[in-house]
């Protein structure tokens, strides 16, 4: 009888001494909920600009996030948006050919930008069975980044979403 209780008593004793969970038992972000993929920190890095918390673009849809200094997330101002998608929206923009992409190496298992015209361009990022996108919107009240500006800080915020899956 002892026997079948044992596992349970040892676990009991680890957790006991190491005060909980240890970290390869912790729960994990949520991958269908995009604002839980980057911090304050992050975000604020990449604007140049203290932001506001992440805010779902619609209270229904938790796979899309909006990042901004300001409470409205207004045009004015420099935003973060990061969303969640299906497979078919990260393969459909580069297997048709009608738009324009850039590879991006060294991020998840695939990854490219979206180059849309002169706006700003949209890092596609893959890994494993997750697909998401991550996008600056650079303000019009701000002076704009660069074009090899916005890559990098989408690809240091694509890293860091990376991180948190």
């Amino acid at each position: 009888m002892l026997s079948h209780r044992l596992p349970c008593v040892l676990l009991g004793a680890v957790l006991a001494f190491t005060g909980g969970q240890s970290a390869a038992f912790a729960p994990r972000v949520d991958a269908t909920d995009a604002c839980t993929l980057l911090t304050l920190q992050q975000v604020s890095a990449a604007l140049e600009v203290t932001s506001q918390a992440g805010k779902h673009i619609s209270p229904t849809i938790k796979t899309s996030c909006m990042w901004s200094d300001d409470t409205a997330a207004s045009v004015d101002h420099r935003r973060v948006t990061l969303s969640i998608m299906r497979p078919q929206g990260f393969d459909m923009p580069r297997s048709t050919g009608a738009m324009k992409t850039a590879p991006a190496q060294g991020i998840g298992d695939d990854a490219y930008y979206l180059l849309i015209g002169s706006a700003s361009p949209q890092l596609m990022v893959r890994k494993g069975s997750v697909q998401f996108s991550v996008r600056i919107l650079n303000g019009f009240k701000f002076k704009p980044f660069t074009l090899d500006e916005e890559k990098a800080k989408e690809a240091t915020l694509a890293q860091a979403a990376l991180k948190a899956l």
